[in-house]
């Protein structure tokens, strides 16, 4: 017989414990299932085009950290995605710092 079918047969504090410890095991490991979101750091038109059609489709969040430069667009940039994830940008990243903190403040 499995514990939980004997706890429904009239011992409800002992279910009650049982659905408690049940609830305290999945907070503690949906957490880990949840993906992380996919980061890049783009410093050209061509590293931004990728990292958006990488975005679009990876089944994650995306964050793309632009490198303060002069981007020319020769086309519009697109991005089209039917997942259910966001998208960040963020600018102001230092040259040469793999957009690791080195952001410029906005004045």
């Amino acid at each position: 017989m499995s514990t939980a079918s004997s706890l429904l047969r009239g011992h409800p504090g002992q279910l009650r414990r049982f659905l408690f410890d049940g609830l305290v095991c999945l907070r503690l490991v949906l957490p880990a299932l949840v993906a992380p979101a996919a980061t890049f750091c783009v410093n050209s038109m061509a590293q931004l085009r990728t990292a958006l059609a990488t975005a679009q489709n990876n089944g994650q969040d995306g964050v793309i950290r632009v490198v303060i430069g002069t981007y020319m667009l020769a086309e519009r940039l697109t991005f089209f995605s039917s997942e259910h994830c966001d998208l960040t940008l963020q600018g102001g990243f230092v040259p040469n710092s793999n957009c690791q903190g080195g952001r410029v403040p906005v004045l």
